[in-house]
């Protein structure tokens, strides 16, 4: 039997790498999803993660990511792109069209696996 334990929005997190992850921070769940950090959590420290809502995530300057199409996460260069590769992790939906020149892009996460936008 299941048992109601959080809307789930935001979880629990604990910290177990060798950094401090600061608020806004990008945190990979795995290949297939990430997270924001909602506060700053030092090394062994539990501390929120955000799973949904509407982020402003720096963004590849080489591409256009268009309106509702998936934007992946590069972890190597902390940016959102437009196409995935091996090493990028797809992050949610583009909620507003970014221009190739832009610097930044709105990125609505993803609510699970299968693409989807978070509620």
């Amino acid at each position: 039997m299941a048992v109601y334990i959080q809307k789930g929005d935001r979880i629990d997190y604990k910290n177990d790498t060798e950094a401090v992850i600061k608020s806004g921070d990008v945190v990979a769940m795995g290949t297939n999803r990430i997270a924001v950090a909602d506060c700053q959590i030092e090394v062994g420290a539990v501390g929120t993660l955000a799973l949904t809502g509407v982020w402003e995530f720096p963004a590849d300057t080489s591409s256009a990511i268009e309106f509702g199409a998936i934007a992946y996460w590069d972890a190597s260069s902390k940016t959102m792109k437009a196409a995935q590769s091996a090493s990028e992790i797809p992050a949610g939906i583009c909620v507003k069209k970014k221009e190739s020149s832009t610097a930044t892009v709105l990125v609505r996460l993803q609510d699970c696996l299968t693409g989807t936008a978070g509620a």
